[in-house]
């Protein structure tokens, strides 16, 4: 059985890993290095959303197959 993505769980599994909360907007978090890096959470519908900044590095991960090679070659 699998199971169903919770948006609030996945905050408090960041959180839990040591993503920080905001003082001023408690359903947003930020990465303790780099604060642009932010998740934002929706109760309403249970949601996230994330800033520009972290849209970019997340963009920039190239997903691997587990038996491919994580090394880069030329």
């Amino acid at each position: 059985m699998t199971e169903s993505f919770s948006a609030r769980k996945h905050m408090q599994d960041l959180v839990d890993k040591g993503w920080m909360r905001s003082t001023s907007q408690p359903n947003v978090i930020y990465h303790p290095q780099d604060y642009s890096l932010r998740v934002r959470y929706n109760q309403l519908t249970d949601t996230l959303s994330i800033s520009p900044e972290l849209e970019q590095r997340i963009d920039l991960i190239i997903l691997t197959k587990p038996s491919q090679s994580k090394v880069f070659k030329r």
